[in-house]
């Protein structure tokens, strides 16, 4: 497929163990039943009603407007919804004692959502960011210690969002550079 570079992510792993064109048959499908698995799991996280994540998670498996992108061969920006579906789960989980381990995990869903979503995986992760900070910080009274306690879980998902990313970051930041030297020389 096309990309920057071949990066570990989800795509590629389907694409190197799927032919051409089992990938083109199954590939939006299962994205989107990801997708619909991954926003049950953070409702379910939330605390929701069973019957409440069950239609949020059929709501998002079935949502018309990520089935338009994986209809038009972009499955991979549902695949990036779903990860952060993912990161705000293992942000709230309650099974999950440590902050430091929620931000870890948050971390990798955020990083495979840049990998496979580019900008959008990028704008969605700071809207995770922001999600971070105010999760840490609901259900307690307000102090400086639980928004530091919260700073400290984003700082943590946002090193491991970095480092899972970090193959995808270094090629988009370099073709960005490139491209940016190569426009100068040419306008001189």
């Amino acid at each position: 497929g096309e990309g920057i570079s071949a990066a570990p992510d989800i795509t590629a792993l389907f694409g190197t163990i799927l032919s051409p064109e089992v990938m083109l048959k199954i590939y939006p499908p299962l994205s989107m039943l990801l997708l619909g698995l991954s926003a049950w799991l953070c409702f379910r996280e939330l605390r929701f009603k069973p019957i409440v994540c069950m239609l949020g998670g059929l709501a998002a498996g079935l949502n018309m407007h990520a089935f338009s992108f994986a209809c038009w061969g972009l499955s991979h920006w549902v695949i990036a919804l779903a990860m952060m579906f993912l990161a705000i789960a293992a942000l709230v989980s309650k099974s999950i004692s440590r902050g430091w381990v929620r931000g870890i995990l948050a971390g990798m869903a955020v990083g495979i959502g840049l990998m496979e979503g580019f900008d959008i995986g990028a704008i969605n992760s700071l809207y995770i960011g922001v999600f971070g900070l105010f999760a840490g910080m609901v259900g307690e009274k307000f102090s400086a210690r639980n928004f530091l306690k919260s700073a400290l879980v984003v700082a943590v998902m946002a090193v491991f969002a970095g480092l899972t990313a970090a193959h995808t970051l270094s090629s988009l930041i370099g073709a960005q550079l490139n491209g940016t030297t190569e426009q100068e020389k040419m306008s001189k």
